[in-house]
């Protein structure tokens, strides 16, 4: 098995320079699921830290 190395939680590709942890996107889940998000219909929310 290859050893896990750090750089694959890099992403060169995406502006803020990393991949998302599942925390962050669980933060989206749970807001667009609250009572908070009272206002918002028919919306695409990306979770990608910019990229594309």
């Amino acid at each position: 098995m290859p050893r896990f190395d750090e750089k694959h939680l890099r992403d060169p590709g995406n502006p803020i320079g990393r991949y998302s942890d599942a925390e962050e996107v669980a933060e989206v889940i749970e807001f667009l699921c609250s009572e908070r998000n009272t206002y918002t219909t028919g919306s695409v929310w990306s979770v990608k830290g910019g990229k594309g």
